[in-house]
């Protein structure tokens, strides 16, 4: 009995020091993650300011009600405890990304609140036709197709971004036995995940009958309706534009709102490239696409890696870990799986791959140039505007132009000729044309670029040149021949316009970039992607709602939505609805083209910086 108590005392006595072992080794590995004084981290906060501007940064403020006075104020007829939207809100300024110029600036801002847009009504996004302009609807015949290869269908959706909706998809027809993957669903675009869309999806391979039967199976907030047969799926950016419904609460001056309606309807807004353009993550990614057009992959990988935009402690942790060693595989291990782009660039060097592969290894590498390319665009406007004003065509700027006799074969979808010239000091005398005929084209890199031949292109290239590391090597903005180009029907080239501008067959009405389908045009080697310098929305009409409360109003858009919804305002200014309610909202309703913002449009209805706006998104 005593041996045995003796053995067992010396049992005891060895797993205690196993244990004490055990907890000194774990306690220096927790010490090893806590950084000592020699190894302080950098804090979280925002990237530096990019580009580098020749004026400050604006400084940010809580992006939630547009035009308010204060920060934390209640707003009348408003919940307390009511959400304030804040959706994709990038980390530019609207300042640091060249959005400057107005066409009206107005001492006092319009006072009114953009809520929670997942609200029924308060943002809705409803997709138009490319053929004719028209707005989805959830019930309506479609011409009857020839053969039932696809199904075409509209998709309702609430809190879903595009492309989780296409997965529950592809789920609910796993569950009724269809085997459906997400490269089989076609749609023109993307629409915002805070809102209330509508749009076309085509599926290809099934029946109709098998559509139907899954979508009762779908999630909450998806919804598929009028599901009928078609010839060809639709393409990616095959859409004429979207209609927006946005609703504004709190109104508190009914004259100056109707006043800029009418403004709006007449003269539209700068069409720049909004905040979203330049992503909504903590990366900058104008400078990262910067550096990938210069092909600097290593220091594109660096901006990336920069522990400073880590958006979260363990991704901080490991962009750290990295910077001090270079070691990717201890920073892989480490870095979070939400940090999809980190996680891609890091495999990839773990692999001993150089910085270019890990930059190609990215999926979205091509956004990060375009960022910088929307961005020297937004440029060019901003300085256009304030050197040669925004109510006349200057000479030297690129005039658009559509043939009057126009095409009516099914295959050209309508096309007519287009023209692209410079205006001279001529136009400009006799005022041939309006400002809102003007284009600027996108600046692409590595490849020649037709651009205004004033001011402006001298502006440009000195910014290229001396504030971005000489990327003025990499854009050839040059002028366009004296007659100008010209696009056939039909045609995919721009070609010299020999025979003069064919004026007397022009007419300026439809000379706007919203008229004209398609995308980017090219010209032997080189790509033409225009975008109109003025954009008026189309069917722009404001209706004033008066309410007792937040939830009074909330329930007046609920029975409107989502098959009682207007799709085509005629009128600038419809009448308050006498429902006997002391607040007043003002429900915005508009169409533009694709590639337009409804943001950049409320950012000079409200006469507001986009940063106080509630950073909503909108479908490309």
């Amino acid at each position: 009995m005593v041996q045995y108590l003796c053995v067992s005392c010396e049992s005891l006595a060895i797993s205690r020091t196993v244990c004490l072992l055990l907890l000194l080794l774990l306690f220096l590995l927790l010490l090893e993650e806590v950084p000592g004084d020699d190894k302080v981290l950098p804090p979280l906060r925002p990237p530096m300011a990019h580009p580098k501007a020749p004026f400050p940064a604006a400084k940010q403020r809580p992006a939630s009600v547009a035009g308010s006075s204060g920060s934390g104020s209640r707003k009348p007829g408003m919940r307390r405890g009511a959400e304030k939207v804040e959706i994709g809100t990038s980390h530019y300024t609207e300042r640091e990304v060249w959005i400057r110029a107005v066409l009206k600036r107005r001492k006092r801002r319009l006072q009114g609140s953009l809520t929670n847009s997942i609200r029924w009504g308060d943002f809705i996004v409803i997709e138009c036709r490319m053929l004719d302009g028209s707005p989805v609807t959830v019930r309506g015949q479609h011409p009857q197709a020839r053969r039932e290869s696809h199904v075409r269908f509209v998709l309702k959706k609430m809190g879903w971004d595009t492309m989780s909706a296409v997965i529950a998809i592809c789920s609910s027809m796993r569950a009724c036995g269809v085997r459906v993957s997400p490269s089989q669903l076609s749609y023109a675009g993307v629409k915002d995940k805070n809102a209330l869309t509508f749009q076309e999806v085509t599926l290809e391979g099934v029946k109709k009958e098998e559509v139907e039967r899954s979508a009762g199976r779908l999630e909450h907030g998806l919804n598929m309706s009028n599901i009928e047969y078609c010839d060809e799926p639709i393409a990616l950016g095959q859409l004429h534009g979207n209609l927006f419904h946005v609703v504004i609460r709190n109104v508190t001056d009914r004259r100056t709102m109707q006043k800029q309606a009418r403004r709006m309807k007449s003269k539209g807004f700068i069409n720049y490239f909004g905040l979203q353009r330049f992503g909504t993550g903590s990366v900058p990614s104008a400078e990262v696409g910067k550096w990938i057009i210069l092909r600097e992959w290593e220091k594109a990988v660096e901006v990336i890696m920069d522990p400073a935009t880590a958006k979260d402690p363990g991704e901080r942790r490991a962009k750290v870990k990295y910077k001090e060693n270079g070691n990717a595989g201890i920073a892989l291990s480490r870095m979070p799986p939400f940090a999809k782009s980190e996680t891609a660039i890091l495999r990839e060097l773990a692999k001993g791959g150089g910085h270019k592969e890990a930059i190609f290894s990215l999926s979205n590498r091509n956004m990060y140039a375009s960022s910088f390319e929307s961005l020297l665009w937004n440029m060019a406007a901003t300085r256009r505007i304030e050197l040669y004003g925004s109510k006349e065509v200057a000479a030297g700027d690129l005039v658009l132009l559509t043939d009057a006799r126009g095409y009516t074969q099914k295959r050209n979808m309508g096309r007519k000729n287009q023209y692209l010239f410079h205006a001279t000091e001529g136009d400009v005398k006799l005022k041939r044309y309006s400002i809102s005929q003007v284009v600027i084209p996108i600046p692409y890199a590595h490849c020649p670029c037709p651009f205004p031949s004033h001011q402006v292109r001298q502006e440009v290239e000195k910014y290229l040149e001396e504030e971005e590391g000489g990327a003025s090597r990499v854009f050839c903005l040059e002028s366009l021949p004296a007659g100008g180009v010209v696009r056939r029907p039909g045609q995919t080239d721009w070609e010299e316009n020999e025979g003069g501008r064919e004026q007397e067959e022009c007419r300026g009405d439809e000379g706007r970039l919203g008229e004209r389908r398609g995308g980017g045009w090219e010209q032997g080697n080189r790509r033409i992607a225009l975008r109109s310098l003025i954009t008026i929305p189309r069917n722009f009409s404001m209706e004033l709602m008066s309410y007792k409360d937040d939830r009074h109003l909330t329930s007046v858009l609920c029975s409107r939505a989502p098959d009682k919804i207007e799709t085509s305002p005629s009128l600038l200014v419809h009448r308050a609805e006498d429902a006997g309610g002391a607040f007043l909202a003002a429900r915005v309703s508009f169409v533009l083209p694709s590639n337009s913002y409804a943001t950049v449009l409320l950012r000079e209805f409200l006469s507001c910086r986009l940063e106080r706006l509630s950073g909503m998104e909108e479908a490309v």
